[in-house]
């Protein structure tokens, strides 16, 4: 069949599922494979790829689990609906365990959050204030459970580009966050880490209520350094940003 041809051999090397992930996002971004277009079957696709069904397998969950395709058993793998989700998902797809996508991440992030704080200020409402609250409380309450704590941060993070009232930026900020857990879990773990991150989080939520834009601006782009200089890199040789 023709469309066979559109798939290539994947280079042996480190990490072969998210070779073939990466591979299958860009057929999808080409508009080679479109919404709806079917998969071949695992012994087959694993033939036109040259790769075990282990590691097809390990791809396929990762798609699955980003939104690219829908499993339906008995019938077939088939390229989902991923309009709603078009930022997120070269995000997720792109993002490597390494100093450099570390780094372009938090470059990501200083360009965006400090607008979404200021902006939260101008426009946060009741609920997003109740929310915020809620969630330092939650950080204060699990300093020594690390899990617990990024996942009351990210609701933090993720409720001030809520507050924006635009939701573009909640849809590419949420997969940033959640991209640069792992190095995060282990930041949270350093002495006094934790501690650190919440006189920063207490001084926006000051600014939030206050409604002072331009403090919410300061104090964001004051814990962005803050988190950069606690996140953990295998080299010196990276520099922040610029």
């Amino acid at each position: 069949m023709a469309e066979e041809l559109i798939y290539a051999p994947v280079r042996t090397g480190r990490n072969l599922p998210d070779q073939i992930a990466r591979q299958i996002l860009d057929l999808v971004s080409s508009r080679q494979l479109r919404v709806g277009s079917r998969l071949p079957p695992l012994d087959e696709l694993g033939e036109l790829l040259g790769v075990s069904r282990t590691a097809l397998r390990e791809a396929l969950k990762l798609l699955e689990a980003w939104g690219i395709i829908v499993v339906k058993p008995g019938i077939g793998t088939f390229i989902a609906e991923v309009a709603a989700d078009v930022l997120a998902v070269p995000l997720k797809i792109s993002a490597e365990r390494s100093d450099q996508s570390i780094r372009h991440l938090h470059q990501l992030r200083e360009a965006v959050e400090p607008p979404i704080a200021a902006l939260a200020a101008l426009h946060a409402r009741p609920e997003h204030i109740a929310k915020l609250e809620e969630a330092v409380a939650r950080m204060d309450a699990a300093l020594n459970d690390p899990t617990a704590y990024i996942q009351a941060d990210l609701d933090f993070h993720s409720t001030l580009a809520d507050a924006t009232g635009n939701n573009l930026f909640l849809l590419v900020i949420y997969p940033v966050i959640d991209l640069l857990q792992e190095a995060r879990l282990r930041f949270v773990q350093n002495p006094g880490a934790g501690e650190r991150a919440q006189t920063f989080h207490r001084l926006l939520l000051e600014q939030i209520k206050a409604g002072n834009a331009a403090g919410a601006r300061a104090a964001m782009q004051a814990h962005l350094d803050q988190a950069w200089g606690e996140l953990p890199h295998e080299s010196d040789a990276l520099p922040r940003a610029g």
